[in-house]
């Protein structure tokens, strides 16, 4: 979201055009990177499928990250719970 303000500025304010290919090649780039990572979760903590479509969905949507915290958090305190209640 940060890029996308900052590139408006720079290409209808500045008026470089190019401020559109070089954050968006960014935006890419660290999309690809959070793909990546995903994988790798996935892979380390055995991630239900579900779990995994889920982050790939709200990666994808514009403010999907407030569910994706809402999400991981949820995830998180049930771990945690299950965990004090095993101790």
């Amino acid at each position: 979201m940060y890029l996308s303000l900052l590139e408006c500025q720079l290409k209808y304010i500045s008026g470089y055009e190019i401020a559109t290919k070089i954050f968006g090649s960014i935006h890419g780039i660290l999309w690809l990177i959070f793909l990546y990572i995903l994988y790798q979760a996935r892979k380390d903590f055995r991630l239900e499928n579900s779990f995994v479509l889920k982050m790939l969905l709200f990666s994808v949507i514009p403010f999907g990250l407030i569910p994706m915290e809402k999400l991981i958090n949820g995830k998180i305190n049930k771990k945690e719970k299950g965990e004090l209640a095993n101790a």
